[in-house]
């Protein structure tokens, strides 16, 4: 892809985020993205799957300021479980109040939803509701424990250790 398409496709993204009046959301799936300046690009809701953006100036959202709190301090992000506190993707049942620990995690950031815990955004969950009968839980967790933050994310993270706190609000009512 050259930069001319390119240019082309991310124009027509940005149309398709602002209003959806002739534009057209970018599928760069696939595609070489090798050395690509999109550090203006916005990428949100772009499919970026197998995209190599390898060496790619990419100008990341708000979450890269994450790694650079002190390791101890306490943040929050959210999960999507089902009502009944499992998660509808890894068949895991949490409990409120309870640590979560793991060993097994992926500190790829070219993988979106890689091993881990993976948590977001209140923002990103907002604009993925798609699941029936979810509910979204407050999670906590140290600095020092996020894992990766992928480089394609719209708000997606993940961590190694987190605490589930609450349930903020069941997105089927």
């Amino acid at each position: 892809m050259n930069k001319e398409e390119l240019q082309k496709i991310l124009e027509e993204h940005k149309k398709w985020l602002d209003d959806g009046e002739g534009g057209k959301r970018a599928n760069l799936w696939g595609a070489n993205l090798q050395r690509a300046d999109l550090q203006r690009a916005d990428l949100r809701e772009a499919d970026l799957r197998g995209a190599n953006l390898r060496r790619a100036k990419l100008q990341l959202p708000d979450l890269c300021i994450l790694k650079d709190q002190p390791p101890n301090i306490k943040l929050i992000a959210f999960k999507f479980l089902a009502k009944d506190l499992l998660s509808p993707y890894e068949n895991f049942q949490y409990e409120l109040g309870k640590s979560y620990t793991c060993d097994d995690y992926s500190e790829d950031e070219r993988e979106v939803c890689g091993k881990g815990f993976n948590v977001a955004t209140r923002q990103w969950c907002e604009q993925n509701r798609d699941k029936q009968d979810t509910i979204l839980v407050k999670v906590s967790f140290r600095a020092k424990d996020i894992i990766a933050i992928p480089y394609a994310t719209d708000g997606k993270f993940r961590v190694k250790a987190m605490k589930i706190e609450e349930i903020v609000e069941r997105l089927d009512d």
